[in-house]
């Protein structure tokens, strides 16, 4: 299973191509690693393509915080050097731009009614009507 689960702010802004009849955006990713005085940041190169390209380009820029879902590819680049680069799979807005400005304005999610009225209809636990006859 090749799945990895990033979460960490956009290093620049979202560049959106044309890739024949495809849109295809490339990120950069900054996630951190330890505390204190170990704390290092490392760079991760993440692609996604067409609709969440789009939503990706319009909905977010540098310093944008981003939980990325997606697979690991290596590949060699021209020069004979190993890259990695990660291919989105899906992705979440989960805060600000970081620089003071929301620049997530026309992207709201909607609550799931259905989830909140089984929320609500869900019987209460009586712990006066347990029963101790458990089989282990």
């Amino acid at each position: 299973m090749n799945i990895v689960n990033l979460v960490g702010r956009l290093g620049k802004d979202v560049e959106l191509r044309q890739a024949g009849d495809n849109k295809v955006t490339s990120l950069s990713l900054a996630t951190t690693d330890g505390f204190g005085d170990n704390k290092k940041t490392n760079w991760h190169n993440v692609s996604f393509w067409n609709k969440q390209a789009e939503a990706l380009a319009k909905y977010c820029s540098k310093g944008s915080q981003l939980a990325i879902t997606g697979s690991i590819d290596y590949y060699q680049d021209k020069e004979g050097n190993y890259r990695t680069q990660i291919k989105g799979i899906s992705f979440e807005f989960i805060g600000g731009s970081g620089q003071g400005n929301n620049n997530q304005q026309g992207y709201q999610t909607q609550p799931n009614p259905t989830y909140e009225k089984s929320i609500q209809t869900q019987p209460k636990f009586d712990s006066n009507n347990f029963d101790d006859d458990i089989p282990f």
